[in-house]
């Protein structure tokens, strides 16, 4: 942390870690009975726009899917997982919502960690 914020370098190797998260997303999904490629949300922090392009690659998801997530990282930068925050305001604030939706809710960080949440509204 420095007086002008939150600083730090990304390992060139960082983008091509979604191919094998994914699978491990996928398997999260399946361990409830959901399927990945059919969730009604996907809330996704991203570092950068190559991360959500091989996440929607990999999980064989429509890219408008992270439109909200894009959107965060265009409007807001890479603020962290925190992000996953943002894109669910926003979300929120449209309305998109609706009973029984399923999402997943996902952040990585440096590292690569990865912190994943699968949420159903009510």
């Amino acid at each position: 942390m420095k007086d002008t914020g939150f600083h730090f370098r990304l390992d060139k190797r960082v983008p091509g870690t979604m191919k094998p998260l994914a699978p491990l997303m996928r398997q999260l999904a399946c361990n409830h009975g959901w399927d990945i490629e059919n969730l009604a949300y996907y809330i996704i922090h991203a570092g950068g726009p190559r991360i959500l392009d091989d996440l929607a690659k990999y999980l064989r998801v429509d890219l408008e899917q992270f439109s909200f997530s894009r959107d965060t990282l265009v409007n807001c930068g890479n603020i962290a997982s925190l992000v996953v925050f943002e894109a669910y305001r926003r979300m929120h604030e449209k309305g998109i919502f609706a009973r029984g939706g399923k999402a997943i809710i996902a952040g990585f960080g440096p590292g690569i960690t990865a912190e994943m949440s699968l949420s159903q509204w009510i």
